[in-house]
This record gives C-alpha cells, sequence and structure tokens, in this order.
C-alpha cells in the first residue's frame, strides 16, 4: 500500500530584529485572532446532534470559556497579568 505524501509546512518567514512592537502586534493579532475564531467555532460544533453531554459538562464548558475570553480581554486593560491556562482540559 503506497504511503500518502507528507504534508508540508509553510515556509516561514524571517522576522526582522529590529521589528517595531506595534507591527509585530498587528502581525501575531492576525495570525492569532483566526486561529481563536477557528478553535471556537470547532467547539460550538460538540453542542449538534451528534453527541451527547450532561447539563454540567455543557455548563462547565461554556463557563470556562467565558472565563478564557474574560482573561484574554483583561490583558488588554490590565497588561502584565497572567493568563492561567495550564494547557490541559478534563471534563
Amino acid at each position: 500500500m503506497a504511503q500518502a505524501p507528507k504534508k508540508q509546512r509553510k515556509q516561514r518567514i524571517p522576522v526582522p530584529k529590529d521589528e517595531a512592537p506595534d507591527v509585530r502586534f498587528r502581525r501575531l493579532a492576525k495570525q492569532r485572532v483566526p486561529r481563536a475564531m477557528k478553535a471556537l467555532e470547532s467547539l460550538a460544533k460538540l453542542g449538534g446532534r451528534g453527541y451527547t453531554y450532561t447539563p454540567e459538562q455543557a455548563e462547565k464548558i461554556a463557563a470556562d470559556i467565558t472565563a478564557a475570553a474574560g482573561r484574554a480581554a483583561s490583558a488588554f486593560t490590565q497588561p502584565g497579568q497572567q493568563t492561567g491556562s495550564t494547557g490541559e482540559y478534563d471534563i
């Protein structure tokens, strides 16, 4: 059986060492915000008919998303605060 071809990675564009902070912010935001939005849309699909979950699980997910969004938003009004994400999640 033939192997599927490996998926090629996007070519990284070198970042200038003297890149201004506002330029860096815009560049990174243009990458990260769409990725976050896509992740939320994917998560919302778990609420579809093909899955079963308890009301408690749904409430926990909704509360955790709301809390994470609040921490992200407050980072813009209160710079320097930690976001608190551990990278792992359990229901």
